[in-house]
């Protein structure tokens, strides 16, 4: 299994990529999402929101 570090390097890595292809990345610990889904629903509209 990936250490935490490989991970958050990955992940940042994957973000850079996804930008500069014009997305914005929003990311949510699998906790949050289970803990409060509406809260996280709630944040992705936020985002689309501040595009449009």
């Amino acid at each position: 299994m990936a250490r935490h570090e490989d991970r958050a390097e990955h992940d940042a890595a994957r973000t850079e990529v996804l930008e500069r292809c014009g997305y914005r990345v929003l990311r949510f610990d699998n906790e949050v999402v289970l803990a409060d889904p509406g809260g996280v629903a709630e944040a992705i509209g936020a985002a689309l929101r501040l595009r449009a």
